[in-house]
């Protein structure tokens, strides 16, 4: 059986097949105008390159299709492509990617009777984080199983390398995704890289997380819109600011 792994770039799209003991790397050209075009032809080189007689017989032999593309990533970085929006109840702009914006939809305010699984990650002393999501569910009637899915651990590493690079200028931002890697990174980093975190803007994509760095004596945090897409886009508006505000004058 195959693994096919597809990565669609704004030029080339990649892929890698492995199985049977052999490993083949492949490149077509991206179809920008519909990447499903290109997607069909990298399989298609892929069973060619294998010596399938067809794509179906190929296909049968593949076990599982990973897909990734840069695109998005890339026309966010470059601010380009259509400007959308999104339309949301007034107070509750920041409450579209946390336990209390999904216990908003429509679709979990009847939930009696119905059985609803939570997928959710351990801590080092047992606890799986806040009980809001489950409390509320059960408090509507429905049957809430958790499954612990995965680990939460302080992670342990040499730190040298990493504030040598910070005291010789090279860390502009910190991003920090919650309160716990704040906390367990604060302990790694020590009395020396507590000073340089002091001295560097933080990151961060919840106005809780900001509320608990600042509990942490951190002054220069910065909240952006939420997802990896809301921290992309603040670090791009303060750095562009910042530049903007310290470019030289143009001379007359």
């Amino acid at each position: 059986m195959y693994n096919v792994d597809i990565d669609t770039g704004g030029t080339m799209t990649d892929g890698l097949v492995s199985g049977d003991g052999s490993v083949v790397a492949l490149k077509v050209e991206t179809t920008p105008h519909d990447v499903t075009i290109a997607f069909t032809d990298l399989l298609e080189a892929a069973r060619a390159q294998l010596g399938f007689g067809d794509l179906r017989s190929f296909l049968d032999q593949v076990e599982v299709i990973r897909w990734s593309s840069t695109i998005t990533s890339n026309a966010l970085a470059q601010r380009i492509g259509p400007k959308l929006g999104l339309l949301v109840s007034a107070g509750h702009e920041k409450d579209l990617y946390d336990s209390e914006g999904v216990l908003l939809l429509p679709e979990l305010q009847r939930v009696d009777g119905k059985r609803i699984v939570l997928f959710r990650g351990e801590a080092p002393d047992g606890t799986t984080g806040r009980e809001l999501m489950r409390a509320t569910l059960l408090a509507r009637g429905a049957r809430v199983d958790g499954v612990t899915c995965y680990r939460r651990a302080k992670p342990t590493f040499d730190v040298a390398g990493l504030l040598e690079q910070w005291r010789a200028g090279r860390v502009d931002a910190v991003i920090v995704t919650s309160a716990e890697v704040l906390d367990n990174f604060v302990g790694l980093i020590g009395d020396v890289g507590r000073r340089l975190l002091d001295a560097t803007p933080v990151f961060v994509p919840h106005p809780r997380i900001a509320e608990h760095a600042r509990g942490q004596g951190l002054c220069d945090v910065v909240t952006t819109a939420p997802t990896d897409a809301g921290l992309l886009a603040g670090l791009l508006d303060h750095f562009r600011d910042a530049v903007s505000t310290h470019a030289p004058a143009r001379p007359l």
